[in-house]
């Protein structure tokens, strides 16, 4: 039991030798990464947040630009000047135009929010 208490006692002796005389260039790598880590923990929400508000913003616009050109080919059909069908051609286009966009956009959201957070790095 002795020689045990004994291996254990010089066990512990060198495990506490290693630890204290740890380089600080090992500290300060270590410091530096659980930086990164933090400051990638903050700017990653906020990094996607800001490309979530991009998206909806040009979905907005797209929208806007949609029932604009609507409008604009019911008055010219209306005064004689447009082809009726483009009433409705425009519309679904554009519908269909702006919900393509926000699909993709959306989806490539996570990608570069990362991409912003590794060269904010």
């Amino acid at each position: 039991m002795k020689r045990f208490i004994g291996v254990i006692s010089i066990f512990v002796l060198a495990l506490m030798v290693c630890v204290c005389f740890t380089p600080n260039m090992a500290m300060a790598e270590f410091k530096e990464d659980v930086k990164d880590a933090g400051k990638a923990s903050v700017n990653y929400p906020a990094n996607v947040l800001n490309e979530s508000a991009q998206t909806v913003g040009r979905a907005v616009k797209g929208t806007a630009d949609t029932v604009y050109n609507t409008g604009k080919a019911a008055g010219s059909s209306f005064v004689g000047k447009g082809n009726p069908k483009n009433i409705v051609t425009e519309s679904v286009n554009g519908t269909g135009e702006t919900i393509n966009n926000a699909t993709v956009e959306t989806w490539e959201v996570p990608g570069k929010a990362a991409e912003k957070t590794a060269e904010q790095m």
